[in-house]
């Protein structure tokens, strides 16, 4: 058929007609039913002859057939060669035990040896790792043809010619690619690692990966565990296991799938000395050619205190390399982090393939604006969350980051090394500078130390070298403070010092406190439990909604599967996690604004169910430091500054830890250094380090010997030399410690009324001590610390007070409005942490007090009231009735524990006060209150409390100290009121993401069925009707919901965080 030849038999026939027909104009009708034959068939010969000019394919092309066949050759290649790999050639001895120390006999850790892609026998592994990985992304790229090629058949694009048939053939190859694409991306989502999947596996002496499987930590709730949050994780627990047995079967490995153990990939490096090892979570593990198992590496230079003075002469070089070998180099081996690789990390996520694929849907049917809006949003979401991921991830990078050289002592001479070389047992010249690993003092006593950045302690400390007649001592942190110097701290002045490293790397006190930030879990609450459950639910409507709306559309199956993926995408909208992420994400750039840096947004939402909040009394309820406010001589409390003399004056000017720095500053604790200030005398130091002291009336002494504070023994001393040559020591501590140490008959008879009325006036009292020694200035330095103190005679006191921050009694006030108890958690005397406790407002003035004051040696625990008679404790039902609040000693909490934990746990909430807490303690209270449901605040100022911070669910740091990073909230200003903005904006965040989800989902509800009824009645919405209520109406209600500021006051109700 040709198209002149109809062209010209048309152009006969009409002048025929128009010659031989009369002058009339024919109507339309008239003209169709002239012509209407020849115009159709010249229209359909045309249309014909383009289409045999273009070559067009159907689903049964060769092209097809060849993706069919990868699309099923490439998932069933993965699955054979899982099975090859685990089942049919296993390696014997590929799995053993890993243990977390090299002193522990611990077994719960595995690890497994894999050859990686680099070896011959896994070339078989790497290509079908490349091929999968090629059709990964292949899915995505058909996609995007598939959608090109329908928009050339829309004839939208036109510099394209068809290569489909029709409308419904492009769109059916659309969803099977979909469909296929959807479902092969949730398969690979499930390991840990694709690439994992292709190693070979290998005995640990070959592989050159090692997988290191640890059991997942147990998720701590942020709420109260209800029966019916009880029975929904039972269930989920179910659904879990079973889906972890299907995968299981499919990669033949349960250990790679299993959801309650996390798994690591680390590759096998190989030092200078041909030493195989691998790092995880920072330290390093080195191969054993004994065992055939790789163990950590670590190095214990001594035990005692003479075998650290043992190693004053340094290494030999040749025990250097090999015990760099064993610790490896002195850094902490983290990766430096690259913002691509963690936007990459957040976007590979399980729910981001759900959003993008849902995008893809929309694309088609003449839909791309919805498309172009949604992925505008998820992209944007995304990118922000891996913001704030990089942003972390490179403050913890640099916090690993120093560079700088030490002079080291080796083969007898002192030579420059980069502090990477260091090993444990060197022995280094202390200069001004970081400290690069932790060490403890050998020589020298002309040493000053800035310990804000691990410890957020402001005023620098003075170091002394290790006590040849305290030898014997076995060495604690806690307990030779004096001599240690930590990693990450600065050494302010320092002279002729001599130290010997203790341990180096991931080791040190720097490297486990960034080994516990990296192994932090958020605490979950009943929202993470719920979400779940309600995701689930929505996607069995989601399926119920496509099924009846491919069932009541009536027409081709093409169009019925994207309409029913419309109401898929309604019921289960894919934006539901970014309403989240952009509510905490203003709250959290608020908290910003405000000087409180957040290192997880996520704790923002914990924040909002905060019930009870945890204070430190030193520096957080109270001011930093304490002020002199007296002395007493005689026994009887005196808050006054009468005139100094005697024994007192000579105790308080001699018994502390003070030294001048280079500057003529005196440097050392606040507490005695407002204590020497109050007495007046002049302190000189000679160039050996020897402090001689002028008092006010004239007289010299000198301080022959110092002995630090013990936290054991509570205590601290100072022999001193008179200027007529006759020697004696001063003892100060708390009360309770100085009365053991004392002659009976030198002990005041008020002398316990004393210590009690002194406590329940807030004052912080130390009790000082001394007696007569019969030694000249040169026996002394070999005597002990426990020649020395005992049999003392009882001098006086020493009164302090720590004055309460301007701001507490209105913060305390605040969170009591909103329903939120208050509790100190302190060292202090308890007493002392009462009356704060009532200044305050912390207790009420109403309010009646009892006192667990001591425990004896059979457990019996006396309770008194607030007068110090002897009562009984009440019933937890009296308790409550009589409005009573109770306060304990660390060890009466511990005693209760050891009791009963059923008791103790019914008890902590009336207990108001905890005092002569250890930082220990401190942990044990938090996690009390953690483990019976009650959402935990802990606030704290100083490296003290970062156990507590950890334990807590939400911990806010008023320090600047790297060690306060362990705490999700850290308040720049150290202002107690930042306490208050984090619950505000927790439950704004809470409140305001859970109403955006709601609406997302009720409008999910209401727009599905109004999509159902548009299927039944077969009809529909302009397209850009379509965009207004999918994007911009459903989208700026949600997200304008997330900009809602927080109330002025605390709320005395909290927002829910469930979401059934």
């Amino acid at each position: 058929m040709n198209v002149t030849h109809h062209l010209t038999t048309f152009c006969f026939v009409a002048l025929r007609a128009y010659i031989l027909s009369p002058r009339v104009v024919l109507d339309f009708d008239s003209c169709n039913a002239a012509f209407g034959t020849i115009y159709k068939n010249t229209t359909d010969c045309a249309a014909l002859e383009e289409e045999e000019s273009v070559t067009l394919y159907t689903l049964r092309e060769g092209g097809f057939v060849a993706i069919y066949f990868w699309a099923c050759f490439i998932p069933f290649s993965m699955i054979l060669w899982c099975y090859f790999n685990q089942r049919i050639a296993p390696v014997s001895g590929s799995t053993m035990p890993l243990m977390m120390q090299s002193d522990s006999s611990q077994t719960s850790w595995t690890q497994t040896g894999y050859k990686g892609f680099g070896s011959m026998s896994s070339s078989i592994g790497l290509f079908l790792y490349l091929l999968t990985m090629i059709t990964l992304f292949g899915y995505q790229i058909l996609l995007g043809l598939t959608t090109i090629f329908y928009y050339i058949q829309q004839d939208a694009i036109t510099w394209f010619r068809p290569v489909f048939e029709d409308e419904i053939q492009v769109l059916k190859v659309h969803a099977i690619t979909w469909g296929v694409g959807f479902f092969y991306t949730i398969l690979l989502k499930w390991p840990t690692s694709i690439r994992s999947v292709f190693y070979r596996r290998s005995t640990l002496a070959d592989a050159t990966h090692v997988a290191v499987m640890t059991p997942r930590a147990q998720e701590k709730m942020a709420e109260e565990t209800s029966s019916r949050l009880k029975a929904i994780k039972s269930v989920i627990t179910v659904i879990k296991n079973a889906v972890t047995r299907v995968m299981s079967f499919i990669y033949c490995d349960r250990r790679a799938t299993d959801l309650d153990f996390d798994v690591a990939y680390c590759p096998v490096e190989i030092d200078g000395n041909g030493i195989r090892h691998f790092f995880f979570r920072l330290r390093r593990y080195n191969f054993d050619d004994k065992s055939q198992l790789y163990i950590p590496g670590s190095i214990v230079v001594g035990e005692t205190l003479n075998d650290y003075l043992r190693l004053r002469s340094g290494l030999d070089s040749m025990e250097v390399p090999k015990r760099r070998s064993v610790v490896g180099a002195n850094t902490i081996k983290m990766t430096r982090p690259i913002f691509i690789v963690t936007m990459i990390s957040e976007f590979s996520k399980f729910f981001y393939t759900y959003q993008v694929f849902m995008i893809w849907t929309w694309f088609p049917l003449w839909y791309y604006y919805m498309a172009c809006v949604q992925s505008v949003i998820v992209f944007t979401g995304g990118l922000v969350v891996s913001i704030f991921r990089y942003r972390n991830e490179r403050n913890l990078y640099r916090i690993t980051r120093v560079t700088g050289n030490v002079s080291v002592l080796r083969d007898g001479v002192v030579n420059t090394v980069s502090h990477t070389e260091l090993v444990p047992g060197d022995v280094v010249v202390v200069e001004p500078g970081m400290a690069y690993a932790d060490m403890i003092v050998l020589s020298g006593n002309d040493i000053i130390v800035d310990e804000a950045a691990l410890t957020g302690e402001s005023t620098p400390i003075a170091k002394v070298a290790v006590d040849a007649a305290e030898g014997n001592a076995v060495y604690t942190y806690m307990s030779h403070k004096r001599h240690s110097i930590s990693a990450g701290t600065r050494i302010v002045e320092a002279q002729g010092i001599m130290a010997v490293v203790l341990s180096t790397g991931s080791h040190t006190s720097k490297g486990e406190m960034l080994r516990d930030i990296l192994t932090y879990q958020r605490h979950q609450f009943k929202f993470d439990a719920e979400v779940k459950v309600v995701v689930g639910i929505l996607a069995l409507y989601a399926i119920f909604g496509f099924t009846l709306t491919v069932l009541l559309y009536k027409d081709d199956f093409a169009f019925e599967w994207y309409y029913g993926m419309f109401v898929v995408g309604t019921s289960l909208p894919p934006l539901l996690p970014t309403v989240f992420t952009v509510s905490v994400g203003i709250s959290d750039d608020r908290l910003a604004r405000k000087r409180i840096a957040c290192v997880n947004n996520e704790d923002i939402l914990v924040a909002g169910k905060v019930r009870r909040v945890f204070f430190d009394k030193t520096g957080t309820l109270t001011k930093q430091g304490l002020d002199f406010i007296g002395a007493s001589a005689d026994g009887k409390l005196d808050t006054g500054r009468a005139k100094l003399s005697g024994n007192l004056l000579l105790g308080m000017a001699t018994c502390h830890n003070l030294k001048l720095s280079s500057k003529g500053l005196l440097v050392g604790n606040n507490v005695d250094h407002n204590m020497f200030v109050a007495t007046g005398t002049d302190l000189s130091q000679s160039s050996d380090g020897s402090v001689s002291l002028t008092l006010n009336d004239g007289t010299c002494v000198t301080v022959l010997k110092r002995f630090e504070f013990d936290h054991h023994r509570m205590t601290q001393s100072a022999i001193v030399q008179r200027s007529d040559g006759t020697v004696c020591v001063f003892v100060k501590g708390s009360g309770e410690s100085i009365e053991r140490l004392c002659l009976r008959n030198t002990i005041p008879e008020n002398f316990y009324n004393n210590l009690e009325n002194a406590a329940k006036q807030g004052i912080y009292q130390i009790s000082l001590a001394m007696k007569e020694l019969n030694y000249d200035a040169k026996s002394v330095v070999t005597l002990s610390r426990d020649n020395v103190e005992n049999g003392l005679t009882f001098v006086g006191f020493i009164n302090f007070k720590n004055q309460l921050r301007e701001d507490t009694p209105d913060v305390l006030a605040q969170l009591g409005a909103g329903d939120v108890i208050s509790t100190m958690v302190t060292g202090d005397n308890t007493l002392t942490g009462i009356n704060i406790a009532r200044e305050a407002g912390l207790i009420k003035e109403d309010e009646e007090i009892i006192f667990g004051k001591s425990v004896d040696s059979a457990g019996i625990i006396t309770w008194v009231n607030e007068d110090g008679d002897v009562t009984s404790l009440p019933s937890v039902g009296k308790i409550k009735n009589r409005s009573i609040a109770l306060a304990v000693t660390g060890k009466v909490w511990a005693a209760l524990n050891a009791e009963s934990q059923g008791n103790a746990s019914a008890l902590a909430p009336f207990i108001r006060v905890f005092g002569r807490c250890t930082p220990l303690d401190k942990v044990s209270v938090i996690e009390s209150f953690v483990s019976n449901g009650t959402t935990c605040c802990m606030v704290g100022d100083g490296g003290n409390d970062c156990g507590a911070l950890k334990a807590a669910h939400i911990g806010i740091a008023l320090s600047d100290a790297e060690a306060s990073v362990v705490a999700p909230f850290t308040s720049l200003d150290k202002s107690i009121t930042s306490v208050v903005e984090v619950l505000k904006e927790g439950r704004c965040a809470l409140a305001s993401a859970l109403a955006s989800y709601k609406y997302m989902i009720i409008y999910g509800q209401v727009e599905s069925i109004n999509q159902i009824a548009n299927a039944y009645f077969s009809v529909t919405f302009h397209e850009w009707c379509w965009v207004f209520m999918d994007g911009i109406w459903m989208m700026s209600m949600a997200f304008a919901l997330s900009l809602a500021h927080a109330e002025t006051r605390l709320s005395p109700k909290r927002p829910t965080s469930s979401l059934l």
